[in-house]
């Protein structure tokens, strides 16, 4: 087999050659395979993605109109459907106990590995889209190797998971999440586009402030020229008053988590806590969700896709930097959902576009009637009836470049032509609004007493992120918190003196009243922060102190920042009567901690740190200013590598794909093409904009080094767990793959058999200890009523079984015997005699 650049094994072509075979096949197996070029069905490895960069692209034509007939039918990807194995299983045959002969029985096998699986499940396990057959457990393949030694066991373990990453790796190179998690260059975009998008939002949060404050100033002077004097609530602007989260009300019954509600009870949950609209994500309204993204989908695919349903006027007249789409992480079968950002306009026009689409036309439904009173009708309900989700067609057959064929390199046409199989998916845009999720805090967590330390706390986090990713000035929470909240600094600087003051006092005595206007403010100042934090810095503050990588996670409910947190209004009233608990002390004398305070304390102390070591690194001057730095300095200098390694290619392509004739015209190389242009300026434009896919390949070929080196030094990577067989008493088991330089599977059937063995001993002692108590119970019984014998139901003794089944259909014949000379026959008295009446 053919070997890349790296060392890897290259799997075999899409035309028919198989993809990374498993290490420890049969040379038979091997032989009547038929490694040819396009007679063979395509497997489950060949149909996924298109293939590695470095693979040969003979593409046959049985494979091509097999994938054209499918793509068209299903219109997606085939890895749901299951497919038979090739390969006959070495499992030992059932028996009734393994102590029997399940370790001792014939290696030939015979029966097919399918029985392993559960018949009950008809979805394939993830694994068997990288490898053909599961990996044999150590006793398994030794039954089959006698010969073998374990140090063999070990190198064909190390063989096969080796050979089950490099295949990952090669059928998810050109991903979108992959390229976001193992690129530099791809990590480094994303890291630049959330610092832009922190940068949009705290404008975004400064321009809704500004807005209610005007109107604040408007109606409070309207008040006062009436004459009426205006209260402390009434002077906080709507945009404070809409960020308090101090009257969370929680509901009784059953809790509900917000990954698992239904839209009813996320529904029930919002009218009894009303989502605060501070806190709420300004990208919220302007984004159009499309889910279920298949994994092969790349980013710029779907782009196209979406841009194809806006007319020609709409996209001539917007800018293209206004369109930006935010991918989230994989699910486990490796579908995502992105977000794209747009205007209304844009949004609007792609619903309308799918939703017409999918109608059929409308007009061309309505047939051949009169267009005027076709024209003129009230629209009927079906027409302006928009459903939750649309079908969006995605043409995804070749992502970067791979399969188009360049055959020297220059534009030549190759010896064979072949073109390159149509692929296309169904992703599936939903038209509903985009809610955040509400959740009410316990009452430890909500006490009033712990205001003054955590707004201390979020104002020190939210400078400190503000300063890292470079926020302008004047959209920071330290100029915009004095403006929502007057006198705040002030109101902060007395709450802290009045609490060193306080220090060595009780903690009644220590807290603000819950009426006085400072604790009022400090409240405000307190959820104004959390509503920064959560906007800009997509920061949760009460869910573990941390900040969502992507904005995608935060609307897609994957992170903590995703869920808005109340406060309980009665919390000290429902921590009050546990202070004449007596067991709220501890044995030295030291009260004891909620479990959530102290969960929640420690999550900002560590924030705090991390906050602080920002600082240092500011302060050193041997390293980089952190505004500077978008992922890590190593990070950035590999992708500045990369963009210097893309700028190399693309002059050296553009110079072998170009002709310079004898009187200074440039025409271009391609062989399907070789258009005439006056310099090589205007073939320069012409190549980047007609022939930009097999640039792209080029390009990509950058970023392979540099995501091999990170893949390989993963200890966890993503990918499923490997499948061993176990035999036929354990059947298939998982099991995950470990390790970075050496990546590994444990075997699971050593433990699986000591568990079997501790489950029968278990088991032989339970059915002991039973036979002793009713062996006990027996010898308690005097002799004559058969002591040391076990009794029936019906008395018997001796532990015989009496059978008293009776069967009705048996006639017997039953002999009775008669004794007359027992007889007594009794004599019979004499009949008195009646004298006649004489008749008259």
């Amino acid at each position: 087999m053919a070997v890349d650049e790296f060392g890897r094994e290259i799997p075999g072509a899409r035309g028919g050659g198989r993809r990374s075979p498993s290490p420890h096949r049969h040379h038979q197996h091997r032989e009547g395979s038929g490694g040819g070029g396009g007679s063979a069905l395509p497997t489950h490895l060949n149909d996924s993605l298109p293939t590695s960069r470095y693979e040969e692209r003979g593409v046959g034509g049985g494979d091509r109109d097999h994938y054209r007939d499918r793509d068209r039918d299903r219109g997606g990807d085939d890895r749901s459907s299951s497919r038979k194995r090739k390969t006959r299983s070495r499992s030992p045959p059932p028996t009734s106990s393994r102590r029997g002969g399940d370790r001792g029985s014939d290696g030939g096998g015979g029966n097919d590995r399918s029985n392993n699986y559960k018949k009950s499940n008809n979805k394939p396990h993830p694994s068997t889209v990288y490898v053909e057959e599961p990996m044999l457990c150590q006793f398994l393949w030794k039954e089959a190797n006698e010969e073998k030694t374990e140090e063999d066991y070990d190198e064909y373990r190390k063989s096969y998971c080796l050979n089950y990453v490099r295949t990952f790796f090669n059928e998810h190179m050109d991903d979108s999440w992959f390229r976001f998690m193992y690129s530099p260059l791809e990590r480094y975009q994303v890291a630049q586009q959330e610092k832009n998008r922190a940068a949009e939002e705290s404008k975004e949060f400064a321009q809704e402030l500004e807005s209610s404050l005007s109107k604040t100033i408007s109606s409070s002077s309207t008040t006062t020229n009436n004459g009426s004097s205006s209260s402390s609530s009434s002077d906080a602007s709507f945009f404070v008053l809409k960020s308090r989260l101090g009257g969370g009300i929680r509901q009784t019954g059953k809790p509900e988590y917000h990954h698992h509600s239904s839209p009813t009870k996320s529904s029930r949950q919002s009218l009894v806590n009303p989502i605060p609209a501070t806190h709420v994500l300004a990208l919220t309204n302007q984004v159009l969700p499309i889910r279920e993204v298949p994994h092969f989908v790349t980013d710029e695919q779907l782009t196209v896709a979406l841009m194809q349903q806006v007319s020609s006027k709409t996209s001539k007249a917007m800018d293209p930097n206004s369109m930006i789409l935010y991918s989230g992480p994989p699910a486990a079968d490796l579908t995502r959902t992105a977000y794209l950002q747009a205007t209304d306009e844009v949004r609007k026009e792609i619903i309308q576009t799918l939703n017409h689409s999918e109608k059929g036309g409308g007009i061309a439904k309505g047939g051949s009637g009169s267009g005027s009173a076709g024209a003129s009708h009230v629209p009927r309900k079906e027409d302006t009836f928009v459903p939750k989700t649309l079908e969006l067609t995605v043409e995804c057959s070749d992502a970067y470049g791979r399969l188009e064929v360049d055959a020297d390199g220059k534009g030549g046409e190759p010896e064979e032509r072949g073109g390159v199989p149509s692929r296309k998916a169904s992703v599936w845009v939903s038209t509903k609004p985009i809610n955040p999720h509400v959740q009410v805090l316990s009452a430890a967590l909500s006490s009033k007493k712990r205001i003054q330390e955590d707004q201390a706390a979020a104002f020190k986090l939210a400078k400190a992120y503000d300063r890292k990713r470079d926020i302008p000035s004047e959209s920071r929470l330290e100029n915009l918190l004095p403006k929502a909240v007057p006198n705040i600094m002030a109101t902060v600087a007395e709450a802290a003196a009045a609490a060193k003051g306080n220090e060595g006092s009780s903690s009644e005595a220590a807290a603000a009243p819950d009426d006085s206007l400072s604790s009022q403010d400090l409240e405000d100042a307190l959820d104004v922060t959390i509503a920064y934090l959560r906007r800009v810095h997509l920061f949760s503050y009460y869910k573990g102190c941390q900040a969502a990588p992507r904005v995608a996670d935060v609307l897609n409910g994957n992170h903590a920042a995703s869920t808005i947190y109340f406060r309980l209004a009665n919390a000290d009233e429902l921590l009050e009567p546990t202070k004449d608990v007596p067991d709220m002390e501890m044995g030295d004398g030291v009260p004891k901690i909620d479990l959530l305070v102290q969960r929640l304390k420690d999550s900002i102390q560590s924030a705090l740190q991390e906050s602080e070591k920002w600082d240092s690194d500011d302060n050193d001057e041997s390293s980089l200013p952190t505004t500077c730095i978008f992922v890590n300095e190593e990070i950035d200098r590999e992708a500045k590598d990369i963009e210097y390694q893309q700028s190399q290619v693309e002059d050296g392509w553009i110079e072998d794909h170009a002709t310079v004739d004898g009187d200074g015209r440039a025409r271009c190389a391609f062989h399907f093409c070789r258009k005439l242009f006056k310099d090589s300026s205007f073939l320069k434009k012409h190549l980047i904009k007609k022939h930009s896919e097999f640039l792209r390949a080029e390009m990509a070929k950058c970023h392979d080094s540099y995501m091999m080196k990170a893949w390989d030094s993963q200890e966890k990577r993503p990918v499923p767990p490997i499948l061993v067989d176990c035999g036929h008493g354990f059947g298939v088991q998982p099991s995950p793959v470990l390790g970075a330089a050496v990546p590994l599977v444990a075997d699971p059937e050593p433990e699986l058999w000591r568990r079997e063995e501790e489950r029968r001993d278990f088991e032989e002692k339970e059915a002991e200890a039973r036979r002793e108590r009713h062996a006990a119970a027996s010898l308690d019984q005097p002799l004559s009523e058969g002591r040391g014998h076990i009794h029936d139901n019906n008395n018997n003794r001796g532990g015989e079984r009496v059978n008293t089944f009776v069967d009705v259909d048996d006639m017997k014949e039953e002999k009775v015997e008669i004794a007359f000379d027992k007889i007594e026959i009794p004599v019979e008295p004499l009949k008195k005699k009646r004298k006649k009446k004489k008749l008259l």
